[in-house]
């Protein structure tokens, strides 16, 4: 059995990973409210993050759970094994 510090998901822990949301209040004029953002923080209801953390998405241009496949790292972590790793 793993200790806890080398499980990648813990029982009553958020899930790892990127995630997408809403600012609902903010002291960062770079993220203002009202912006969709991602984070890398996990899946959760609310998180508390410093600014640096958070990367602002156009959701006028795709919607939110966009960022989170074809528009986010999932489709560049995709695209660049094809074209880099196994130079399909």
């Amino acid at each position: 059995m793993c200790p806890n510090r080398l499980r990648a998901y813990l029982i009553g822990e958020p899930l790892l990973g990127s995630a997408v949301g809403e600012v609902v209040a903010s002291r960062a004029e770079a993220v203002p409210v009202g912006s969709g953002v991602t984070h890398f923080l996990g899946w959760r209801e609310y998180c508390v993050l410093d600014a640096a953390q958070a990367v602002v998405v156009d959701t006028t241009l795709a919607p939110a759970e966009a960022y989170l496949g074809p528009s986010g790292t999932t489709w560049l972590t995709a695209y660049a094994t094809v074209t880099k790793v196994a130079r399909v």
